[in-house]
């Protein structure tokens, strides 16, 4: 009997060592800041990427560098993991296998590539019909959804969903300088577009743009800095979720779906 304890009591130790191990892993994903530098700069013909990000107080590390070679560096605990080949030995590598390269195979017989051609048009013909009946579902689907109540209202969440989690991703530094001409047309649509998007995302402070509408040119310096966590993207997720009227969007979808699916058993999908 004491033997039996001592099994059960080991296998809940290992149990609740494995739960325990899992929240931990969890909590470390969800909270554990991931930091990030960037800087982009552009200068004529002359364009230059410069990025490291950072995670769990730098027990990794990645570094990005396009005017190096390998252009990326991983560490893990400070220590250099094997970077990709280079490309000068990329090159060498590709030479290597061009000289050991076998000859081509011969030549399939007539006889066989017809019956390839015969083969290849009966699975272009059932895939046409399967892809048009997945595009009749779809359009199914469609009409149901579009009909669906309270639309503005699942519109309104959805897009206070995605300007939390804009809010909480955008850098915490961000600066851009820079003269953009891509035309008298396209320049001032450029600047448009900018002014509508950047206010979303970044605030105007450490902005300064100039348009030529004379020539096309385009130099700019792009930098930012800035942290985020997995809670930024699970907690509003989370929270959208449970709101009444996406949990009854989700019920209403998942009833139309079976309701669909029964009603079209005979018809070959996906």
């Amino acid at each position: 009997m004491t033997i039996v304890l001592t099994a059960l009591a080991w296998i809940l130790y290992i149990i609740l060592a494995i739960i325990g191990i899992f929240i931990l892993i969890l909590l470390v994903v969800l909270f554990v800041p991931i930091k990030y530098k960037l800087e982009i700069c552009k200068n004529n013909e002359d364009t230059r990427a410069i990025g490291k990000v950072t995670w769990f107080f730098r027990v990794l590390s990645v570094s990005f560098n396009s005017k190096q070679d390998p252009n990326t560096t991983i560490r893990i605990l400070g220590y250099k993991l094997k970077s990709k080949p280079s490309k000068k030995d990329m090159e060498d590598i590709k030479e290597d296998e061009d000289i050991e390269k076998e000859e081509p195979p011969p030549l399939k017989e007539e006889t066989e590539k017809e019956l390839g051609h015969k083969e290849e048009k009966k699975s272009f013909s059932q895939n046409k019909k399967i892809i048009l009946n997945n595009i009749e579902y779809g359009k199914k689907i469609a009409g149901k959804m579009y009909n669906y109540p309270n639309k503005r209202q699942i519109m309104n969440l959805t897009a206070d969903l995605g300007k939390n989690i804009i809010k909480k991703l955008k850098p915490k530094y961000f600066a851009l300088e820079g003269e953009i001409g891509l035309g008298p047309f396209e320049t001032g649509i450029s600047f448009g577009l900018l002014s509508f998007v950047l206010p979303v995302i970044i605030n105007w402070e450490n902005i300064n743009l100039t348009g030529n509408f004379q020539e096309e040119v385009l130099n700019f310096n792009v930098q930012a800095k800035g942290k985020f966590m997995g809670w930024y993207l699970a907690g509003p997720t989370l929270k959208y979720l449970f709101k009444k009227p996406i949990r009854k969007l989700i019920v209403y979808s998942i009833k139309t779906f079976q309701a669909l699916t029964k009603k079209g058993t005979k018809n070959e999908r996906f």
